[in-house]
């Protein structure tokens, strides 16, 4: 006995399958939506970066241990911040810092 199935009859279930998949499981694609966003922002900064002047190894410590920075890159960096707007990424951007 073969299943014969209509193309339209297919291409609609699949349709319904797939809408009943991402609304299940709402959270997992926001966290791959999130993801493929700060995958674009970093290298949108690496691209910004490889035109940008170079710094010292001590200066990049310096940030990451929270020496005080010089004002150049506070302005930039507060500059560079107010360019995002996904609330949802700057937020989180500012609790790392």
């Amino acid at each position: 006995m073969a299943t014969t199935f209509d193309e339209e009859k297919l291409k609609d279930l699949l349709k319904s399958a797939l809408v009943e998949a991402l609304e299940e499981h709402r959270d997992l694609v926001q966290d791959i939506v999130e993801e493929a966003m700060e995958d674009f922002a970093l290298a949108r900064a690496i691209e910004e970066g490889l035109d940008s002047e170079s710094v010292s190894r001590d200066e990049v410590f310096a940030i990451l241990e929270g020496a005080p920075v010089k004002v150049q890159f506070k302005e930039t960096f507060a500059k560079d911040l107010k360019s995002v707007k996904d609330k949802s990424l700057l937020k989180r951007i500012c609790q790392k810092l």
